[in-house]
C-alpha cells in the first residue's frame, strides 16, 4: 500500500492550490556539471525524431544526461537522416544514430494521419540496435527525466515478456476502462500499454518476431486509433511487463496534486499542453520548467523558440485550479488504486 496521503502532506496541500512541480532535487542542466558517458554500455536510452522536432529530442536527452550523472547506459537520438547536435550534447556523450530505414518504412504504407513516419521507427530499434544493446529504453521527446536512478530500470524483472511499459492514461482513473482498439475487434478489456516510454529486451523482441507480427496487424482492414501503440497492444493483448506509473507519469498537467504525491521518475507531457507552448495554451507547469525550455530553444530551437511575457506563460484560472485540487482531495483512492499495486518504483507486474 502507498502512504501518499499522510496527515503532514495532506495538511500542507490544503494550504493553497498547487501547480505542477519542478522538484527541488531535480538536476537542472543550468546547475549540473557536465558529465560525459563511460562505455561500452549494454543498455541505451533512445529518442526518435525528425529534423523539425530535433530540438525537443535534444532537450530531453540533455536532461537525461545531466540527471543521470555517471551513467551506465548510452543516450542516442535516432533519425532517418544525419542530425547536427550542439557541442554541449556531444560533450555529454549523446550521439545521433542514423537508421537508414526511410524507404523500407515508406514502402509499408503505414497509417500516419497527421504524424511523421518517424513515429514508427521506435518499433525498429531492437532490429537496428539489438546486436549492440541488451535492453533499449525508448522515450518520447516530450518526456523529462527526474530520477537519478534510471540505470536501475534497465534491470527490472520483465518475466518472459519482450516489452515493459506503463498503462496508458486512459486507464488511470479506471484500470478496467475499455479501449476502442480492443472493443472494435470484440476483444476483452485488457491493460493498454502507453508506448511513449517503453523498455524493450532486444533478444526477446527478436526471438519472438515481434516486428513481423506487428506488421501483419498493420495491414488489417479495421483502422487503429493510436498508430504504433495500437499495433503493440493488439499483438501483445496485455502480455507485457507493467512498470510503475512513475516512469511514464502522464498526469503531469491534469492532476498536479497527485503528481506531487506520486514522486514521478519521468514526466510525460502527453496531450496538447506542453511547457514549450506556455505562451499559447493555459497551463499549470512550473515557471522554472518553462524557462528551461525557453532558454534552450532560444539557442537551439529554431521554429520552437518562444517568449512568454508572464512567468509561466498563460495560466489556468484560479477557480479551475481550485476545482481541480478539491477533486483530488476528495478522491485519494484514485491515486492509491493506480500506484498502490507496486511495492517500489522498480517492481513490475507480470
Amino acid at each position: 500500500m502507498c502512504h501518499f496521503w499522510g496527515k503532514s502532506n495532506y495538511g500542507r496541500l490544503c494550504l493553497k492550490v498547487q501547480t505542477v512541480i519542478f522538484p527541488k532535487n531535480a538536476a537542472s542542466p543550468e546547475s549540473s556539471p557536465m558529465t560525459a558517458q563511460r562505455g561500452p554500455h549494454q543498455n541505451c536510452l533512445a529518442f526518435v525524431t525528425d529534423a523539425q522536432q530535433a530540438p525537443l529530442a535534444q532537450f530531453a536527452a540533455r536532461q537525461a544526461a545531466h540527471v543521470s550523472g555517471d551513467r551506465n547506459f548510452d543516450i542516442l537520438i535516432c533519425s532517418f537522416e544525419p542530425l547536427t547536435l550542439p557541442d554541449e550534447l556531444t560533450k555529454l556523450g549523446i550521439r545521433n544514430k542514423v537508421l537508414n530505414l526511410r524507404k523500407p518504412l515508406t514502402d509499408l504504407n503505414l497509417p500516419l494521419k497527421w504524424l511523421p513516419l518517424e513515429v514508427y521507427l521506435r518499433l525498429w530499434l531492437p532490429q537496428a540496435l539489438g546486436d549492440r544493446y541488451r535492453r533499449i529504453l525508448y522515450a518520447d521527446t516530450d518526456t523529462y527525466l527526474l530520477s537519478p536512478s534510471l540505470d536501475r530500470l534497465f534491470d527490472v524483472d520483465m518475466g518472459p515478456h519482450p516489452v515493459a511499459g506503463v498503462r496508458d492514461v486512459q486507464q488511470w482513473l479506471d484500470l478496467d476502462a475499455p479501449i476502442n482498439d480492443f472493443a472494435e475487434r470484440g476483444l476483452p478489456g485488457l491493460r493498454f500499454l502507453n508506448s511513449g516510454v517503453m523498455l524493450m529486451d532486444s533478444s526477446r523482441v527478436l526471438e519472438t518476431d515481434l516486428l513481423d507480427r506487428l506488421l501483419v496487424i498493420s495491414k488489417a482492414d479495421t483502422p487503429t486509433t493510436h498508430h504504433d501503440q495500437s499495433l503493440l497492444n493488439l499483438e501483445l493483448r496485455g502480455e507485457w511487463a507493467e512498470l510503475h506509473p512513475a516512469w511514464n507519469w502522464q498526469w503531469t498537467h491534469i492532476f498536479p496534486t497527485f503528481t506531487r504525491l506520486a514522486n514521478p521518475q519521468m514526466l510525460h507531457f502527453c496531450g496538447p499542453k506542453k511547457p514549450w507552448r506556455a505562451h499559447q495554451k493555459e497551463n499549470r507547469f512550473s515557471p522554472a520548467l518553462i524557462r528551461e525550455y525557453q532558454r534552450y530553444f532560444a539557442r537551439h530551437g529554431g521554429d520552437l523558440a518562444f517568449h512568454t511575457w508572464l512567468p509561466g506563460g498563460r495560466r489556468v484560472s484560479p477557480m479551475t485550479n481550485l476545482r481541480n485540487w478539491r477533486w483530488q482531495r476528495r478522491h485519494p483512492e484514485k491515486l492509491e488504486a493506480l500506484v498502490g499495486r507496486f511495492a517500489s518504483p522498480f517492481s513490475t507486474l507480470l
